[in-house]
């Protein structure tokens, strides 16, 4: 089953919710803790894109990120 879409969770769902909200948020204060292991992911997904470094890091949702918000759980 190689084709299946990745299936998304609540706390990812919580990240992209609060991303769809602006265009660039501070890593370091999304409404949840996300440690490196959640962000990359949701990069390697192709749901966020990532800026910066250390305590300066952006998020920012892409369009694949916020289809994948809408989709059911």
């Amino acid at each position: 089953m190689k084709n299946e879409k990745p299936s998304i969770n609540m706390s990812q769902r919580v990240i992209l919710q609060y991303l769809s909200l602006t265009e660039w948020k501070i890593a370091a204060r999304l409404p949840i803790p996300a440690g490196e292991l959640i962000l990359s992911r949701l990069v390697h997904l192709g749901w966020i894109e990532m800026r910066g470094e250390n305590h300066r890091t952006e998020a920012r949702l892409t369009g694949s990120g916020l289809k994948a918000m809408r989709s059911r759980i």
